[in-house]
């Protein structure tokens, strides 16, 4: 299994592209809550998988055991809040 990535996001962004594990997720609220819904697609849309919520100034964290969440087509995270932070720990199929 290849080694795992860590990427820092704080829009809507395409995280991979293809198979892969999603291992950790971490969202850290600004001056309003946070939100992160994680899909299995490479745009806007596709079937969410889950979502995460940190009230403001406050973080909360998920992770997956073994070897993560399967992806078939990829990660795309829609964030929302006020200056959040979202890490996201994931590896390639």
């Amino acid at each position: 299994m290849p080694a795992s990535r860590s990427t820092s996001v704080s829009t809507n962004t395409l995280v991979f592209t293809g198979r892969c594990f999603l291992h950790e997720l971490y969202v850290e609220a600004g001056d309003d809550t946070a939100s992160v819904v994680i899909a299995n697609a490479v745009a806007t849309g596709g079937t969410r998988v889950f979502g995460c919520r940190a009230q403001a100034t406050n973080e909360r964290s998920r992770s997956f055991p073994g070897l993560g969440r399967f992806f078939t087509t990829g990660i795309f995270a829609t964030v929302t809040g006020t200056s959040p932070v979202v890490e996201i720990v994931y590896s390639e199929a």
